[in-house]
């Protein structure tokens, strides 16, 4: 369901909701966060985030190879740190980063009415797993999807969260709540656990750089650039390897682009990140009158080609 903004009159009406104050979008994708430019712009709502969130939201079109983003920038009134609790009214929150549908994404937990309760987005669902007349059970799952970027690491970091918070009622972000307990968190800790296994199981050594789709990433991955003017790109890249590695980048652009800057290094120890910058020109009159472009990256790790691996559209404003 995508937001319309008709349900408001329905909130307040119904739910006899005076006012809104904050919207604490769970995770960047569209269906979570479409409403929130209107409500900024028509009720002077506030949006607040924890900071892992709030490059995405902020700026989309840089973003943009992460799927489901939404094309509209959101304006970030508050950002939260990993861990940090918060108040409003009566209520103590507490959020924490969990990159599990997608590795921009949070969990919040609060106490409402002495039941703890965890808002977990599109994290955690019930899946069926067998019924006996009327009674259905159901075990929690973690949900994935690998081209919303996932490391196995990042669904350890759910299961420690969950294990912290130990909710007694979740509310994802799609259906019912549901009953969770301690037994629950520990179905949901072994679900963790053998998914891990059989990816292992499935993927070449080491599975940490196989599961992970965006160990390169280009940034900005849609921009806008003067005819004639340079454009600076930011290689993000991730070392999911046992040891340390140096990873070489070689910017490919178009012919008739000028390479600035169209290389670079950085050894990176094993499960640390970082970036390399590179710059190309754009023509001042494309040829054949093509002012959208694709640019990649050609990746070398310890000088073993991986090939153009990370890709972003540039567009060249006409004169």
């Amino acid at each position: 369901m995508r937001f319309v903004a008709h349900h408001l009159e329905e909130l307040f009406t119904e739910h006899k909701i005076k006012k809104i104050d904050a919207v604490i979008p769970s995770h960047v994708h569209d269906d979570h966060i479409c409403g929130i430019p209107y409500l900024q712009k028509h009720l002077g709502v506030e949006c607040w985030t924890i900071k892992q969130m709030a490059p995405i939201l902020e700026n989309p079109a840089r973003w943009s190879s992460t799927p489901c983003c939404y094309h509209e920038p959101i304006r970030i009134d508050r950002r939260f740190s990993d861990g940090e609790e918060f108040t409003w009214e009566e209520y103590r929150f507490r959020i924490y980063h969990v990159p599990g549908q997608t590795e921009f994404h949070s969990v919040i937990a609060v106490a409402i009415d002495d039941t703890k309760v965890a808002f977990t987005g599109d994290n955690i669902f019930e899946q069926p797993v067998a019924t006996w007349g009327s009674h259905t059970e159901t075990d929690p799952i973690q949900t994935q999807v690998f081209r919303n970027s996932f490391q196995l690491s990042m669904h350890k970091k759910c299961k420690e969260v969950m294990n912290k918070i130990l909710p007694e009622r979740v509310c994802p972000g799609h259906g019912e709540t549901f009953y969770f307990d301690k037994l629950k968190t520990n179905e949901y800790s072994d679900y963790i656990d053998q998914k891990e296994t059989l990816f292992r199981e499935l993927s070449p050594e080491p599975a940490e750089q196989y599961s992970d789709l965006f160990w390169a990433r280009l940034l900005p991955y849609q921009s806008v650039v003067k005819s004639g003017k340079e454009q600076e790109f930011t290689l993000l890249v991730r070392n999911n390897f046992g040891k340390a590695k140096e990873f070489r980048a070689e910017l490919l652009a178009p012919k008739e682009w000028k390479i600035v800057k169209g290389s670079g290094r950085i050894r990176l120890s094993s499960g640390s990140s970082g970036e390399i910058i590179m710059t190309i020109k754009a023509p001042t009159n494309p040829a054949n009158g093509i002012f959208r472009q694709l640019v990649t990256a050609e990746i070398h790790i310890d000088s073993i080609p991986q090939g153009p691996v990370a890709e972003a559209l540039v567009r060249v404003k006409r004169p």
